[in-house]
């Protein structure tokens, strides 16, 4: 009796446990650089530590999940990308429903986030791109460029952006 109390006992310890990703095991992505050259899609992500800390790490891959798994093995931390708000895409990509299609297949991506195209790989360092999602809302409207737009229709205009003293702006 003791011993079947025992296992029930231990059995409920070890069913309670929890897969979720510590907070301290994530990087938080803020925004996104891509383009692609010589068959590959080059990737600079913004993201945040857990302990508020902004890097830009830089990947490659065939594809953009590829490259999202590699950074993932890399950093050694979780790629959290529902705070994403923006995708720049650089000139590199001329067919974004194709080279970023793996954006509405992962469902990991907010449904308003931005895709705009931006040919300046340094974007991810502006001085707004905290507002720039914001931005973008108020001068084209909430739902321009979001990634439902995107892949919804194929005759979609994207924002197109530049920096300037800094910052990014709409042109």
């Amino acid at each position: 009796m003791i011993k079947k109390l025992i296992m029930i006992t231990i059995t409920i310890f070890l069913l309670t446990g929890c897969n979720s990703v510590e907070v301290t095991e994530r990087a938080f992505v803020k925004a996104i650089y891509a383009d692609k050259s010589e068959g590959n899609i080059y990737l600079d992500i913004l993201y945040t530590t857990p302990e508020g800390e902004d890097k830009i790490f830089v990947s490659k891959g065939k594809d953009f999940s590829s490259a999202i798994t590699l950074t993932e093995n890399t950093i050694g931390k979780d790629i959290f990308t529902d705070h994403c708000k923006v995708i720049f895409v650089g000139a590199g990509i001329t067919d974004i429903r194709k080279d970023l299609s793996y954006l509405p297949e992962s469902r990991a991506f907010p449904m308003k986030m931005i895709i705009c195209k931006c040919a300046y790989k340094n974007v991810l360092s502006a001085k707004n791109i905290d507002s720039f999602g914001d931005i973008v809302s108020k001068e084209k409207g909430e739902n321009y460029g979001t990634l439902f737009s995107v892949f919804s229709d194929e005759n979609n205009e994207y924002p197109i952006a530049t920096l300037k003293e800094g910052y990014i702006i709409l042109f």
